[in-house]
């Protein structure tokens, strides 16, 4: 979307505070969409910035529906497809409890893929305005489906240290008090909200493989076409007792099964070749270690379905503390590991067991973890390398 913009200074009295206003109206008049910012320069003196877009312009500010029933519905203004800046922006009441709300979206149907709510553009869209981004990514033209959630009132995630610009400001914040939105009044956008896309995003990726999930029904007739995909996610009480009705409709995932993986290099699908040479043994593969709890057990059970299960090791730990030399160093010695995956979030982050690790403490943690690695893997024989896995979005 093109904004127009330029700033007027001038002294402050009666008859400016009258010009400016004037000017608000001829705008309106002319039919051009104003955003007034009035900055105080001196006691004596201020500047009034206008972004204003013009009608023709504003006819690509695309409307979304509103859902009338979620813990925001009193706290939005719009929702607005922008196709020009490939972003879908949240508008949010002047006075809102929640000036900074933490979302998550994502567009399905023809295929999966999630906005992006990286650094917000204050000076591009305004302060109201709460955008995510789908520019980088590989989609279709035609109709997607769109569905954001509101995570949290205040969030304290990576966009939190972004705003404040200060890093041990950031790792200090205690969000132990801070309650997600009620996840299931948490969808803010109308049961029918979608975009459509007039052509496909296409990006430049140098060298980086690229894909996407796609439906399976686009390219077979006789099947349904995609209908739109809302989050998972677990009821209250559905782990102790997950038959019950309510816990069924919410954790569904057969819709995921009409999705599979295509590369856009097709060169890349032929991971499978790789795969039966290294089940045969004319190509080498490395033992690897899993360092984790549940989600590491998973990863490694994933690796067994592959034919690979004698390639992979589950470290069983459960903290950043219990990842320590004598574990990794018995994990090489017994397994002969050298590839090592390790994530231990999960339990770090949950009030279950030991208390919420803030992230000064969870910072502090996975740096000792990479200064242990480095000093029980320096000087072996063998090469061996660490990953840490990211674990959630916040």
């Amino acid at each position: 979307m093109k904004i127009c913009r330029f700033k007027l200074k001038f002294h402050f009295g009666a008859s400016e505070k009258k010009m400016w206003c004037c000017i608000a109206i001829i705008c309106a008049i002319l039919g051009l969409n104003v955003r007034l910012l009035v900055q105080m320069e001196t006691t004596s003196t201020m500047i009034v910035t206008m972004n204003y877009f013009s009608k023709m312009e504003s006819n690509r500010r695309i409307q979304l529906p509103i859902n009338n029933n979620s813990t925001m519905t009193s706290e939005i203004r719009n929702i607005w497809h922008l196709p020009s800046e490939q972003a879908v922006c949240i508008e949010l009441q002047k006075d809102t409890r929640c000036p900074y709300p933490a979302f998550l979206g994502r567009l399905s149907g023809q295929l999966l893929a999630l906005l992006d709510w990286g650094k917000q553009n204050d000076e591009k869209f305004g302060p109201s305005m709460r955008c995510g981004s789908y520019d980088g990514q590989w989609i279709s033209n035609g109709t997607h489906f769109l569905e954001i959630m509101v995570l949290f009132c205040e969030d304290f995630g990576i966009n939190s240290l972004q705003r404040s610009q200060n890093e041990s400001d950031w790792l200090s914040i205690d969000f132990k008090p801070t309650c997600l939105e009620d996840p299931n009044y948490n969808r803010i956008t109308g049961a029918d909200a979608h975009i459509v896309l007039e052509a496909e995003q296409t990006p430049v990726l140098h060298n980086v493989p690229r894909g996407r999930w796609i439906s399976s029904t686009i390219a077979d007739e006789s099947k349904p076409k995609p209908t739109p995909m809302y989050h998972r996610y677990q009821p209250y009480g559905c782990r102790e007792n997950p038959k019950q009705v309510k816990c069924e409709n919410a954790t569904d995932g057969t819709a995921f099964q009409s999705y599979s993986f295509e590369w856009e290099d097709s060169a890349n699908e032929r991971w499978h070749e790789h795969l039966d040479d290294v089940k045969e043994g004319s190509q080498s593969f490395p033992r690897v270690c899993f360092v984790g709890f549940s989600h590491s057990r998973i990863l490694a059970e994933s690796f067994t379905k592959l034919g690979l299960r004698k390639y992979v090791v589950h470290v069983k730990v459960k903290y950043p503390e219990d990842v320590t030399a004598a574990v990794l160093n018995q994990s090489y010695v017994e397994s002969g590991c050298t590839v090592y995956i390790i994530g231990v979030a999960q339990w770090a982050g949950s009030r279950l067991g030991r208390f919420p690790y803030l992230f000064d403490r969870f910072f502090s943690e996975m740096k000792r973890i990479a200064e242990t690695a480095a000093n029980v893997f320096a000087g072996r024989q063998d090469d061996v390398r660490v990953y840490m896995r990211s674990i959630h979005e916040i």
